[in-house]
């Protein structure tokens, strides 16, 4: 029998030398030289992609070649929580006295007084109003011929508001039907101690002339008195003055809506402001209860009357004019359609809402985005609001430093840097258009967490 066994293994041999070399291969891509850039992978090769501006994050866009970009932070990944709510330090100097703190609110205020020096309010007249039958205003002005008045000179003419023939000049604004209470208060002075020819409050259907309400003064019947009337023989009635209240002092007077009924009055009290007392009520009315009261939009305003012509044009001056209508929440007091004397201030005022807020020693910047968004939601909140707001906001190493820029909440640009934060505000109104921010219990302020 053959036996087979494996055979025993020699000693392993020394290793070869090593080959050559082979070629080199592609070089790799440089490196990014410049602050910020990044490196990164395309989907091809490794590029660069070079830093993006102040503020802006890296953002996936799977609709790109290489899927990434720098875009503008979104939502509020990467704000503060919650933002911080800063106390509003409203300025109401310099530019700043055209607006007015009203509750929690900051609005135009409502210029009672003729503030604004107007030539010849017959082409401009003050507070955007209209004027009606303006070709018997001899001439007409604001704070010009007396100082923060209402001038008005009648044309040499005999013009009346009754019974057919509406050609006395008024000065009106409109309001809607819809607002069932109205209020109106104004004092008026007449220049001279002529016959029959008046001024005062004005309150009259705009679809038609015969349906109307004037509370005046001046020499009707050859006596100074007050003089009320309503739709041409509804009510007229009067009570005497003197000489010396309708020339010289001024009289108040006011006409209240009050659900159907109106209600005239008139004050003798020297005063700048409406008294508070001493009112004597002329007439009350159940004027839309009768059917024969406003039924489309109402005038309400001032009107000059020159009844006969006997001593030919006149001059008067109204010292004073407030008006207000309500939806009907009046226990908030006069809120929708505010009109005073000079209307609400032109021009675009600046105000400053937050002044040099110290953020801390750390500066974290303000979120530009959502800051339009806490704008756009405190601006004219009021449905009767229709003026345009623009904001100015600026961050600085110190104190003192003001926006150069003012655009409308979704465009704001916070400008600057530093610890320091201001906030100002312009509201652009055409003299009737009213405008507020809701201020609440403060301003709140986005910060970008740090």
């Amino acid at each position: 029998m053959t036996i087979w066994s494996r055979p025993p293994r020699g000693r392993r041999g020394t290793s070869g030398s090593a080959g050559a070399t082979g070629p080199a291969g592609p070089a790799g891509p440089a490196h990014v030289t410049t602050a910020g850039d990044l490196e990164y992978h395309d989907g091809t090769s490794a590029t660069r992609l070079p830093a993006g501006a102040n503020t802006h994050v890296l953002t996936v866009d799977t609709g790109l070649a290489g899927k990434l970009k720098w875009a503008a932070a979104g939502g509020s990944s990467s704000i503060s929580s919650p933002p911080i709510v800063v106390p509003a330090a409203v300025d109401l100097s310099g530019d700043g006295a055209a607006y007015e703190r009203y509750g929690l609110d900051l609005r135009l205020r409502v210029r009672t007084l003729f503030e604004d020096a107007i030539a010849d309010a017959k082409a401009a007249p003050p507070g955007g109003r209209t004027l009606v039958n303006g070709a018997n205003v001899a001439s007409s002005d604001c704070n010009t011929t007396t100082a923060n008045a209402h001038r008005i000179v009648h044309a040499n003419a005999a013009t009346q508001w009754w019974a057919g023939t509406y050609t006395a000049p008024v000065y009106y604004d409109v309001v809607d039907s819809t607002e069932t209470d109205l209020w109106l208060v104004g004092r008026f002075v007449t220049a001279a101690d002529q016959s029959y020819e008046l001024i005062g409050l004005h309150v009259s259907d705009d679809a038609d002339n015969a349906k109307f309400l004037r509370l005046m003064i001046g020499d009707a019947t050859a006596a100074p008195k007050v003089w009320c009337q309503a739709n041409s023989g509804l009510l007229s009635v009067n009570a005497a003055l003197t000489a010396a209240q309708v020339n010289t002092t001024g009289v108040w007077l006011m006409i209240q809506l009050r659900g159907t009924v109106l209600w005239c009055w008139y004050n003798v009290t020297d005063s700048a402001t409406p008294p508070t007392s001493g009112w004597t009520r002329i007439a009350a009315l159940d004027w839309l209860g009768t059917g024969s009261g406003l039924t489309s939009k109402h005038r309400v305003g001032y009107q000059a009357v020159n009844i006969g012509n006997p001593g030919g044009g006149f001059a008067g001056d109204v010292l004073y004019y407030d008006h207000a209508a309500w939806w009907g929440d009046r226990a908030r007091g006069p809120q929708a359609k505010l009109g005073g004397g000079a209307g609400y201030k032109t021009g675009s005022p600046a105000v400053k809402i937050l002044t040099d807020w110290d953020l801390g020693s750390a500066a974290p910047g303000v979120s530009q985005p959502l800051l339009r968004k806490v704008l756009a939601s405190i601006e004219n909140r009021e449905s009767w609001d229709s003026a345009s707001w623009t904001y100015g906001a600026i961050q600085a190493a110190g104190v003192g430093a003001s926006p150069a820029g003012f655009a409308a909440a979704a465009a704001v640009v916070v400008e600057g840097a530093g610890r320091y934060f201001s906030l100002h505000a312009k509201c652009a109104s055409d003299g009737k258009q009213a405008g507020s921010l809701a201020l609440g219990g403060g301003v709140p302020i986005p910060l970008v967490a740090t």
